[in-house]
């Protein structure tokens, strides 16, 4: 606990150094790359990671893998490669369950975002294979998940910004359109940063064919009703709902289950964490913890002033995550 207080608070920066290498297993379609920080010997904690085109050498997963590590977990990172692509969905739910069959022994799962899903899926698949999980900003209802990150709505009351590289990738699984828009937008969403958004979305653009530019805008969201075709979409998207919602599956889980979300999360809303625990009926027991002035990703720059007032959660979540 005190390693991951060291590291893991807002003011905390760098990363602990440990012992990595990797591993291949074959997936459903291709080969899994499997990244393992730490002792193998120690309790196994498999990441099922969000959307990200970088999987673990995102900076950000990488050095979360590294504390975990340095408290004492043997940390497994695999790089799902539809979710490395963006398209979350059931072959991905299926790799992942063959990442958690690798394990010699009963694994607790950390899931990050949409990782969610495929940590729901897994438990229920392999209820003697998962020990426990813990959710982190994840979901338990798809479309009211999706339309947050496009709207910053929650019940028609706005709380966040819109994110454009949120409201792409969405576009990428509920729009379709050509092979080129939709690398079009994976450029796009592998180059724009919350300041850039507009200059890259011009670039790209630019190197799009005329006819497919308009198709483009309503990915990144230029344009007045590019955000009210893009949520029209995930109305219809039947599919990508019936993978990705968590219901049935969450139905089966029988772990414990930890359920953290950042009331500020800007791209999951905090509700989801509570809807999420309603779903989770057979879970021996389901906790769910709440940190105030934390967002999706990070601990936003006031919070050193709002820690006195939530230590009790924090160090909840302290124990949630050091090894048993």
């Amino acid at each position: 606990m005190l390693v991951l207080a060291r590291w893991l608070g807002p003011w905390a920066g760098g990363a602990p150094r440990v012992a990595i290498h990797e591993l291949a297993i074959a997936g459903e379609h291709e080969i899994i790359r499997v990244r393992h920080y730490g002792d193998a010997r120690n309790a196994p904690l498999v990441i099922a990671p969000g959307l990200h085109l970088a999987g673990p050498d995102d900076p950000r997963l990488d050095r979360l893998c590294r504390v975990l590590a340095a408290s004492g977990h043997e940390v497994i990172a695999p790089f799902l490669p539809d979710h490395v692509r963006l398209v979350p969905g059931a072959r991905a739910c299926r790799d992942f369950v063959r990442v958690i069959d690798a394990c010699a022994r009963p694994a607790t799962i950390f899931s990050i975002s949409l990782g969610s899903r495929l940590a729901v899926h897994a438990a229920a698949a392999r209820p003697d294979a998962v020990a426990r999980l813990v959710v982190f900003g994840g979901y338990g209802e798809l479309a009211p998940t999706l339309t947050y990150g496009l709207t910053g709505a929650v019940d028609g009351v706005v709380r966040a910004r819109r994110d454009p590289i949120t409201h792409a990738i969405t576009a990428i699984n509920v729009l379709g359109g050509p092979p080129e828009v939709i690398d079009a937008l994976r450029a796009f969403v592998a180059r724009a940063r919350p300041d850039t958004c507009e200059a890259v979305a011009n670039e790209v653009r630019a190197a799009l064919r005329p006819p497919l530019r308009s198709i483009f805008d309503d990915g990144v969201g230029l344009g007045d009703e590019a955000s009210r075709r893009v949520l029209a979409a995930i109305a219809t998207a039947t599919q990508l709902t019936a993978e990705l919602d968590c219901a049935a599956d969450a139905a089966r889980v029988r772990c414990p289950v930890d359920i953290i979300h950042g009331k500020d999360d800007g791209d999951v809303p905090v509700e989801q964490a509570h809807a999420l625990a309603r779903l989770l009926t057979a879970a021996p027991g389901v906790r769910v913890h709440i940190l105030d002035d934390y967002h999706h990703t990070g601990f936003s720059r006031g919070a050193l002033r709002g820690l006195i007032a939530q230590a009790r959660t924090l160090l909840r979540v302290l124990r949630v995550l050091a090894p048993a």
